[in-house]
């Protein structure tokens, strides 16, 4: 890599991303602070710059360049951007050298691992690390907000009440369907169905992908919005811009959990009866399993003697394509109507006839595991930009949009380990400055500075602390059951000796 000359360095640093705090970035402090900017951020907000960090990997694969196995980064050819970077008058950190960057300078990874470990999920991160690395006196992050997630204005997510609302009609305080952000340890290991709390709600401006996927749908998503997909066996979360990757080449596309059919309030007659006849003589049972914690049978169904009555409640439901099963009741001449589909098709049924009696008795968290209806193929995504869109969050960090399963934090694996590095910071003396509108740290009035502007967020602390404790409380059971494990192991290893030991006295060798 080429020799250049170093910024000389300052007791004061600004690590600076690309969310909407960076306007406050204090680039008139020049003479007091180094400034650090990530990726392509320089293409919009030029300034003081002194380091410039692109730390992702770089390689040449057939001939082609790529970053992270791609092409384009956020609609650039990948040669066109680094060559951009080459052009920057100051020294660019990355992995490897390459021919576009004569400025390019090795980031320390060894050096920082050696000093701090591997728990690292982005680039501020690795930032933070350094800094402390290089004897900083005080840190101040910028344009890292890590705080919602993002969809166009018009996407709709489900309410608790089972409606289609708009992004852009969502407020504090509302209640969604959601889910677990992670499955639970108790029977069946799985995530469950859980109502959810909003709380947050803005309009933003995010680098915004536009996703097909292969059952026609398509939507507006900022490129850090989490999804959780399917593949080998196995459901993990992945952002926007992990939708379409190498092994779509390869014919295995990744592929988003859907778990309703989105439906639109139906006030029409034939509405008004089949709500009448399920009030008047239909039953919602949402039972739990015996034995079986979280876990619940759902069933919706109407019951009828043989009658034009139930001759027209079935006709209205194959209509309006409800799949029905009917059924003898004790042997009389009395029938029941069962409407199959399950869980997806009970939520449209009382979503979209709305029985008065019976949709009261819904309970979002008696639905139980977490079961995809299907799992739709991503067919492209197309960088558009940047875009304005809606930022959710919720107390469960997960809602519906669309009709899929969306996590409500783009940061939901990359803030732990921003906020481990700055906690290290504070525990070392050094100083740290996050604007209000960070989602980092929001605990930081413990650290005894800017307590009056911490007091309104008093309340979402609490839920912070009791959600961290639940989740260390459930880290530290893992932790036990892997240790039982790794005795278990040992004990066989032990065994497995002994029987060599025998083996070899018995046969001389």
């Amino acid at each position: 890599m080429s020799e250049i000359q170093e910024v000389k360095k300052k007791e004061k640093v600004c690590i600076v991303g690309c969310s909407d705090s960076k306007s406050e970035t204090p680039f008139h402090l020049k003479d007091e602070f180094e400034f650090w900017g990530v990726n392509n951020l320089f293409l919009t907000m030029p300034g003081p710059w002194t380091r410039w960090f692109e730390i992702h990997q770089i390689t040449c694969e057939g001939g082609k360049w790529l970053r992270r196995g791609k092409e384009e980064f956020r609609g650039q050819a990948v040669p066109d951007y680094l060559t951009q970077l080459g052009k920057l008058p100051f020294p660019v950190y990355c992995q490897q050298p390459n021919p576009f960057m004569p400025n390019a300078v090795a980031f320390p990874f060894k050096q920082i691992i050696d000093r701090f470990g591997t728990y690292f999920t982005n680039t501020i991160s690795w930032q933070i690390a350094y800094a402390i690395l290089e004897d900083f006196k005080e840190i101040r992050i910028y344009g890292v907000d890590m705080a919602v997630d993002c969809l166009s204005p018009d996407s709709k997510v489900l309410t608790a009440d089972l409606r289609w609302v708009p992004c852009g009609d969502v407020k504090v305080g509302d209640e969604l369907m959601g889910f677990d952000e992670f499955p639970s340890d108790g029977d069946g290991k799985t995530r469950r169905w859980r109502k959810t709390r909003v709380t947050k709600a803005r309009e933003v401006m995010k680098p915004c992908y536009e996703v097909g996927l292969d059952d026609g749908t398509s939507f507006i998503a900022s490129e850090k919005h989490g999804w959780l997909t399917h593949g080998e066996n196995v459901n993990r979360w992945k952002t926007t811009d992990q939708l379409v990757s190498k092994h779509h080449r390869t014919g295995r596309p990744t592929r988003i959990l859907k778990m309703v059919n989105p439906w639109r309030e139906d006030t029409s007659w034939e509405a008004g009866y089949l709500a009448a006849a399920f009030d008047g003589e239909g039953c919602l049972c949402q039972t739990p399993r015996k034995g079986m914690n979280g876990v619940y049978t759902n069933q919706l169904a109407f019951a009828q003697r043989q009658n034009p009555m139930k001759d027209t409640v079935r006709r209205i439901l194959d209509d309006y394509g409800f799949r029905h099963t009917v059924t003898s009741v004790n042997k009389s001449d009395t029938h029941q109507v069962n409407i199959q589909g399950g869980k997806p098709e009970i939520m449209r049924f009382l979503g979209q006839i709305r029985p008065h009696r019976l949709l009261p008795k819904f309970k979002a968290e008696a639905m139980g595991e977490f079961q995809a209806m299907k799992y739709v193929p991503v067919v492209e995504t197309r960088h558009i930009g940047m875009h304005p869109v809606i930022g959710i969050e919720t107390d469960a960090k997960t809602f519906i949009a669309d009709g899929f399963s969306s996590h409500n934090s783009e940061y939901f694996w990359q803030r732990p380990s921003c906020e481990y590095f700055l906690g290290l910071a504070v525990g070392m003396g050094i100083k740290i400055w996050l604007p209000d509108t960070c989602d980092l740290l929001k605990t930081r009035f413990m650290y005894g500075y800017e307590e009056a502007k911490e007091l309104p967020f008093r309340a979402k602390i609490e839920s912070m602390k009791k959600s961290m404790q639940k989740r260390a409380n459930q880290a530290q059971a893992q932790m036990a059951h892997h240790e039982k494990q790794v005795q278990q192991y040992i004990g066989a290893m032990s065994a497995v000796n002994e029987i060599d030991k025998i083996w070899k006295n018995v046969t001389g060798g």
